[in-house]
């Protein structure tokens, strides 16, 4: 009996090492994908800058005034930005998990094997 409960002592210290390991990997490449998002987001939001500023001066170019030529840049990115802010919070219902809520729902309770 001894011997058994040393192998489940040894098995269940494997286990949970490996989870330990796995978890700091995980967590390594969270951290990473973070980064390179952030990092991602900042060049982003550079091209978007430059972007505007090219259409700013196509605009004045044009003949538009500064001002006019500043509305229709702030605009579009206000536009933009309300469109993303829309798409976003048509996305929050999916973070709800709706069919497993409605499977537990309708799930008749658990019974005990008898």
């Amino acid at each position: 009996m001894g011997r058994l409960w040393d192998d489940l002592q040894g098995l269940l210290h494997d286990q949970l090492l490996l989870a330990s390991l796995e978890s700091r990997q995980a967590l390594a490449g969270l951290v990473r994908i973070l980064v390179l998002a952030v990092t991602c987001a900042a060049l982003l939001l550079g091209a978007w800058g430059a972007a505007m500023a090219a259409v700013l001066i196509w605009l004045l170019d044009t003949g538009l005034s500064l001002a006019l030529a500043l509305a229709v840049v702030v605009g579009g990115t206000l536009l933009v930005a309300a469109g993303l802010f829309w798409l976003a919070r048509q996305s929050v219902g999916e973070l709800t998990f709706p069919a497993t809520l409605r499977r537990l729902a309708n799930a008749p309770p658990l019974r005990s094997p008898e």
